[in-house]
């Protein structure tokens, strides 16, 4: 059943209305497109023969997955092989093996016909790949055009995604819903409210552990892309192509400035920056963290979190910013045809399928591949209720969420030391060492000499706020009438709640005494009173 619904959507002829330009043969210039003259337009009704593309044994499919394409090849009269690396090599090693290849070209003898990379990687690869828009314009129709766009270069379709998703933020629904909130927050200025009056509420109670936010950012390039997140959602750029854009010249430092002000009124610890993704999870199962940006991979391994829990995505500075939608950072792997492939009608039959949206819709459904926290990258997939059995609440995120892209498509094979700029950057200015707008023009200045680009003509400042971790005295001022207030309320209702024992207290013993008084009065053949006397009950209620 789910092979013939395959087949039938990849023998859909797609119309493209994407918003790039030009066709098969000519680029929006009307330069011949490279590589539409030697093309196989009959490529689909052609192809057949084996395929090799080289693999991290990491990265290899499930058994079920695999079985899966062998059936699919074989009535295509086509296979694939991996050729996997050894299990010790890293995805630097891998990297560096396919792109010496790449560079060394026709020369070497190689058996190599389709490359997957990381998704921040294809701009590092995109010359040793072929234009697949020369074989069909047809390619990428339907595909959300930011994550098609990370595969276009020069109006060359290079790569397509093959498995891809978003950064996600996982929430703690107790602490929201306990306090008052129905829904997740529609910006930042909203979140950081939000979390401020959890934490004042939970704070009263004792609990001075609870943060707002907190992420992986000790892994890899997290925090870049944490920054492109927050570079989308104040409509700015990390660095654009033509270098006029870049995060010194949008309202990304108001940002980074409302980060430190978070940082300076505790609802981010300055310690969480230091924190793996495994760590940030842990303080985040130990309700010590109210949001946790990760990945949608975390929630096969949400069983055992004991509170009820959502997800969500990064809202936009202001509710304006991104029309009500929220962004998530790309990640995954994209794939694209060597260009010194011995098949390439096979190669781009391949990569068509693998593309297609028969196939995305299957290897984020079926929970027998164990991809189901894939993002499907064609636009309103997760409409469809057959994607969303698994994950219900996957779906309304990923239907509303604004992709946002690291800086790997302007950066080429640089994508690493662009990565590291950022990084060290945005830690000096949170850790104090920098002040807000030298920090950010220094890593400006760092991105534009290391990529060769011209330097800003002017420069933007802002107010930053205090130095991490030195609070001013109205801050303090502000906190510590919060904590009177809170610590006056809690010694009142414990006077009061005591004071109600004791009149409970005395009225119970009030009523044991007439009991006994009765009873001793009966015995002794007198006229009963109606309780204590009056110096006893004046007694107990003093």
């Amino acid at each position: 059943m789910i092979s013939t619904l395959l087949i039938t959507h990849l023998l859909i002829k797609q119309i493209f209305c994407g918003s790039f330009q030009g066709n098969r043969t000519n680029l929006p210039n009307l330069k011949i497109r490279n590589g539409s003259d030697t093309a196989d337009v009959e490529y689909w009704n052609n192809a057949k023969g084996n395929l090799i593309i080289p693999l991290l044994q990491s990265n290899l499919p499930n058994e079920e997955l695999q079985n899966f394409q062998d059936n699919w090849f074989k009535t295509q009269k086509m296979s694939i092989n991996y050729n996997l690396f050894e299990e010790s090599a890293t995805e630097s090693y891998y990297n560096e093996q396919l792109l010496q290849a790449c560079a060394q070209g026709a020369s070497v003898d190689l058996d190599l016909d389709i490359i997957i990379m990381d998704a921040t990687l294809v701009s590092a690869y995109k010359d040793c790949l072929i234009d697949l828009w020369a074989w069909d314009f047809n390619l990428g129709s339907g595909i959300d055009n930011i994550k098609l766009s990370n595969g276009v270069f020069d109006d060359q379709l290079v790569a397509l995604p093959y498995e891809t998703y978003n950064n996600i933020i996982i929430y703690n629904k107790v602490y929201l819903e306990s306090h008052g909130f129905d829904e997740p927050p529609k910006s930042l200025v909203e979140m950081e409210e939000m979390v401020k009056f959890i934490q004042i509420s939970e704070r009263g109670a004792e609990n001075y552990k609870v943060f707002g936010y907190g992420s992986g950012y000790a892994d890899g390039d997290d925090m870049t892309g944490f920054a492109a997140e927050l570079a989308t959602s104040t409509n700015s750029i990390i660095i654009s192509k033509d270098s006029n854009s870049s995060i010194a010249t949008g309202d990304f430092r108001n940002a980074i400035s409302m980060l430190l002000g978070w940082m300076n009124d505790q609802v981010i610890d300055p310690d969480d920056f230091k924190l793996t993704s495994s760590e940030a999870f842990e303080k985040f199962k130990l309700r010590q963290l109210i949001f946790l940006r990760s990945t949608p991979k975390q929630l096969l391994d949400m069983e055992d979190v004991p509170f009820d829990w959502s997800v969500t995505n990064l809202p936009g500075f202001n509710v304006t910013n991104l029309n009500g939608s929220y962004t998530g950072n790309l990640n995954g792997q994209y794939i694209g045809v060597y260009k010194y492939s011995k098949n390439p009608a096979a190669a781009v039959k391949a990569v068509n399928y693998f593309s297609s949206k028969g196939y995305q819709d299957v290897l984020t459904a079926n929970k027998d591949f164990g991809k189901t926290y894939l993002t499907n990258p064609y636009r309103n997939s997760f409409s469809d209720e057959s994607n969303c059995e698994l994950f219900n609440e996957l779906c309304p995120v990923y239907d509303n969420t604004i992709t946002s892209l690291r800086p790997g498509h302007s950066t080429g094979t640089l994508y690493p030391n662009v990565s590291s700029i950022i990084r060290d950057g945005l830690m000096a200015i949170f850790d104090g060492t920098k002040d807000l707008n030298n920090g950010i023009d220094q890593m400006d200045d760092q991105i534009r000499i290391l990529l060769k680009m011209p330097f800003r003509n002017s420069t933007s400042s802002i107010k930053p706020p205090h130095k991490p971790g030195k609070k001013p005295l109205k801050n303090l001022a502000e906190q510590a009438l919060v904590l009177i207030i809170f610590v006056g309320v809690g010694l009142v209702a414990v006077m009061l709640y005591r004071q109600k024992l004791i009149v409970e207290k005395a009225k119970e013993e009030l009523e044991r005494l007439r009991v006994m008084e009765s009873a001793r009065l009966k015995k002794e053949g007198k006229q009963s009173a109606d309780g204590a006397s009056n110096d006893e009950k004046s007694t107990l209620l003093q």
